[in-house]
């Protein structure tokens, strides 16, 4: 699936595995409209971005997203109001807003306890966040501090 508001004609096609992403968008989609501003290999929700679409299909890219630079834009972050959206959509009954505050505050010992390797990163509690923060960021950050200590 190739999708996103700078495409031509955005579809789904059939695509051997090594072909370059660049020449599926010239020849299935007839190229781009406007330049996207940021790729997105995977999907929405769980993909990884790129800046070029010079990469090769693989076997794991089913969905390819390009986003405009007004689409792009990160929103910045405001204060948690803990309305705990992202506590009722976490599949793996995590406490992000409690992982996110241990991370700011460095408490390494209580982000121990909070099960944050559990995380899958599916990004349901980033999309539902009122304050707009980035949790799975956040959630990615924790990880990478208990790894360390």
């Amino acid at each position: 699936t190739l999708t996103g508001s700078c495409l031509k004609n955005p579809g789904n096609f059939r695509v051997r595995i090594g072909t370059l992403l660049t020449d599926v968008v010239q020849t299935s989609c007839g190229g781009f409209v406007k330049d996207p501003a940021k790729i997105i290999l995977g999907g929405p929700m769980m993909g990884i971005a790129h800046y070029s679409s010079d990469i090769p299909i693989i076997k794991g890219i089913t969905g390819v997203v390009f986003l405009s630079k007004e689409e792009a834009e990160v929103p910045e972050e405001s204060i948690c109001v803990k309305c705990g959206r992202c506590v009722d959509v976490c599949p793996v009954n995590l406490l992000p807003t409690e992982i996110v505050k241990y991370v700011k505050r460095k408490g390494i010992d209580y982000l121990d306890k909070l099960n944050v390797f559990d995380c899958i990163e599916c990004g349901a509690c980033s999309f539902g966040c009122a304050a707009r923060i980035p949790i799975v960021q956040y959630i990615k950050l924790a990880k990478e501090m208990l790894r360390k200590k």
